[in-house]
């Protein structure tokens, strides 16, 4: 992260709103965000990846299958491939619809 801020580029870390983060990318004129990088759970990939679909966006994604019960899970669930990269279209398939809103206290 330092090497990449010496550079001038700025970083900011958020801890929850990953798919928010995502749709900030997609107006970067507005947001200032370029790229979105970071870990998440795979329902909220294939969320970010219709938003996405949806507004001329892409994405790659592949599933974090670091321990060997989660490997024998991909593969009852049909992952053959566990480091496959998959684009927005493999995660969101067929036509799709992207509705959200912002829920505040």
């Amino acid at each position: 992260i330092d090497a990449v801020r010496a550079t001038g580029a700025a970083i900011r870390l958020i801890g929850d709103g990953d798919v928010a983060g995502v749709i900030h990318t997609t107006d970067p004129e507005e947001t200032g965000i370029d790229i979105y990088l970071g870990t998440g759970g795979a329902p909220e990939g294939v969320l970010a990846a219709a938003a996405l679909r949806c507004t001329g966006g892409q994405m790659q994604g592949r599933l974090i299958l670091d321990t060997p019960e989660k490997i024998a899970r991909a593969a009852k669930m049909g992952i053959a491939d566990p480091k496959r990269v998959y684009r927005a279209e493999d995660m969101a398939r067929g036509d799709v619809l992207f509705a959200a809103t912002g829920v505040t206290d």
